[in-house]
């Protein structure tokens, strides 16, 4: 009988498996790890990308509304609100136009009218210094209701009256005009720089100062053009009327809700400097900011992006304040830039756009040159 001798195979100890497959967990483990941190950094980038490309269209689309000012007037709409401003006595309403000037045969130059009587806007009247029909008369040292110490300066200027006729009417005429019609930002943004805002016209049964431009701001309320500068009653210059209070544009979609858009609030100033509290500046943000969605329909989990735009003039400066807030749909976490820059002015804006009611969808004006027949119609101007 042959005896065959045992074969002993090598093989792994229980120890050595042990230890084997806890080292390969480890390695799978860190391939794990490191497989979610490169997912995790690959979701980071491509969602901080899109946040980037988010506020870069934000911030394209603030530069837009600096030049075109469609949070205030969206001329291409056939939805009225879109068009709210063109309501009479709005900041966007058409002005009584009418052309006071003669064409020269020589080079199709214009000779423009320099008659008192001429109640109308004409866009295209340099208002020189040397007309004498551009230069304001008045007492600037008094006030309504004074003692005409000094005489009675509306025996000769004031706004033009049935029955009742100055000799120089057209200055205080085209302030009564644009006041009436536009409201105060308007009022600053058409007259010279240069201009004391007041004018002479009908007050109860006389001719005299108009109140609302004299009178102090704290017995007239907040609905009249003067600040409250020292108590004195007289009119003013822009500076000292904007240094301490504000002026502004009530928008299409303002904070406070669309029902903030009324005649009154254009005409109305609020403290906004000494004296001024938080009250104050919550009814400036409620009534003056805009606040529109970058992305009306968007996925759920993209941020949300919203730029918001105001309008006013302070100090002496007209002001377009721009903000573009993005909220982080997953942290919550806000992103916000904040940044001011030159665009077009009210006047400008006007210019841009064909006449017609809310909700017309009148359009953007053309405009091909001086003294082009082809030039459209705008809420200023009728060539």
């Amino acid at each position: 009988m042959k005896i065959v001798p045992i074969k002993i195979r090598d093989a792994f100890t229980l120890i050595e498996l042990m230890i084997a497959i806890s080292m390969g967990m480890l390695l799978v483990y860190a391939a794990l790890a490191g497989f979610r941190v490169t997912s995790q950094t690959v979701t980071s980038a491509n969602r901080l990308a899109l946040e980037n490309s988010l506020l870069r269209a934000g911030f394209s689309e603030a530069l837009h509304e600096l030049d075109f000012w469609t949070a205030y007037d969206n001329p291409q709409s056939t939805d009225s609100t879109e068009q709210a401003l063109r309501n009479p006595s709005l900041p966007f309403s058409q002005l009584p136009t009418a052309l006071n000037r003669t064409t020269m045969a020589i080079q199709g130059m214009y000779v423009y009218s320099e008659q008192e009587n001429d109640k109308n806007w004409d866009a295209t009247y340099p208002w020189p210094v040397s007309s004498s029909r551009t230069w304001w008369r008045a007492n600037p040292a008094e006030f309504d209701q004074s003692i005409g110490r000094f005489g009675d300066y509306s025996n000769f200027a004031s706004t033009s009256q049935s029955g009742y006729t100055a000799n120089h009417t057209w200055l205080f005429d085209q302030m009564k005009m644009l006041h009436e019609n536009l409201g105060y930002y308007a009022f600053c943004d058409y007259l010279p720089p240069s201009m004391l805002y007041t004018y002479i016209g009908k007050v109860g049964t006389k001719f005299d100062l108009i109140p609302e431009f004299t009178k102090n701001s704290s017995s007239n309320g907040p609905n009249n053009f003067r600040s409250s500068d020292g108590g004195s009653s007289f009119a003013q210059g822009r500076y000292r009327c904007t240094k301490n209070t504000t002026f502004f544009l009530v928008p299409l979609k303002p904070l406070g809700g669309s029902g903030k858009i009324s005649k009154d609030n254009f005409r109305r100033r609020i403290v906004t400097g000494i004296d001024s509290n938080t009250g104050n500046i919550d009814e400036f943000m409620s009534l003056s900011l805009s606040s529109k969605p970058q992305l009306e329909a968007r996925p759920i989990h993209w941020p949300n992006v919203e730029m918001q735009v105001t309008r006013f003039f302070n100090h002496n400066r007209f002001v377009c304040l721009n903000k573009i807030q993005l909220v982080n749909s997953l942290t919550g976490q806000l992103t916000e830039l904040s940044f001011s820059a030159l665009g077009t002015t009210l006047r400008g804006a006007r210019q841009q756009r064909k006449p017609g009611n809310a909700g017309s969808g009148a359009g953007w004006a053309e405009w091909y040159g001086i003294n082009d027949t082809k030039n459209d119609k705008n809420l200023d101007f009728k060539p």
